[in-house]
């Protein structure tokens, strides 16, 4: 039998894990030259998501495995770290369908140039 101490000890070490992923991302210095710095912070995060994403199905099998009633508080903390990183990865994969299907020089003239494309000799 799976104990509901077990469900809160996985959904608190997710937070602990989700939370540590944003705060390393700020605190890990960019090492590298040109399009590779940076690259190991964002490689941190994804070490540290994926962590929560392990504690987040473990929460969730602990939680759906547990026998009789369990209560809206262990239900809470057993779902919500899963629903979380779903959640999560759906903007992801918005972010990057969209980002993929945008047009290059659309995005250049919208965020360069806010009143248009200026043109040569206009005074």
């Amino acid at each position: 039998m799976v104990s509901r101490y077990m469900v809160f000890a996985s959904a608190g070490l997710w937070l602990a894990l989700f939370v540590l992923s944003f705060v390393t991302y700020s605190t890990v210095e960019p090492t590298g030259d040109g399009f590779t710095r940076g690259m190991d912070r964002a490689g941190a995060v994804l070490a540290w998501q994926a962590g929560a994403m392990v504690a987040a199905v473990a929460a969730m099998v602990f939680t759906l495995r547990q026998k009789g009633p369990r209560g809206f508080g262990v239900s809470f903390a057993g779902l919500a770290p899963m629903v979380v990183m779903v959640l999560e990865l759906i903007v992801v994969a918005a972010l990057v369908i969209w980002v993929a299907t945008r047009d290059p020089n659309e995005r250049i003239e919208r965020f360069y140039y806010p009143e248009g494309v200026p043109t040569q000799g206009a005074d």
